[in-house]
């Protein structure tokens, strides 16, 4: 982590409080570093396409907050977006991936803690 400073970050981001806007700063940021997108990260072996889209749809419509508002429509139903739990769980599960691949692809990538969630946050890896 001290050679990597947005390994710290990414650290930092997951284990403070849930916030919408540092987890897409996050997610911009790794995508940067792999030298793509946040929404290529499914080309990079980072995220899943269903979860990635639901991410972004909830990031960018949610009904408070001041990010994505040029994007937000408000006929969405708060209810089937995203809510942060499965944010913070799809987050850590990019940075884990992305960690994993900056040590040789070695780390379990198992979740341990909650419930079921949606948006294929438990499909196992094609």
């Amino acid at each position: 982590m001290m050679s990597m400073p947005l390994a710290a970050y990414a650290a930092s981001v997951i284990a403070g409080q849930p916030n919408w806007a540092d987890y897409y700063r996050l997610l911009e940021d790794i995508a940067g570093e792999r030298g793509t997108t946040l929404d290529k990260l499914t080309d990079v072996g980072l995220a899943k396409r269903p979860a990635l889209n639901a991410f972004k749809a909830a990031a960018n419509n949610r009904a408070f907050g001041r990010h994505g508002a040029s994007k937000r429509d408000t006929t969405i139903d708060q209810s089937t977006l995203m809510n942060l739990l499965e944010a913070l769980e799809f987050v850590r599960g990019v940075v884990t991936k992305w960690l994993d691949a900056q040590c040789g692809d070695v780390m379990p990538t198992d979740r341990v803690d909650g419930g079921p969630l949606r948006f294929g946050l438990d499909d196992d890896d094609e």
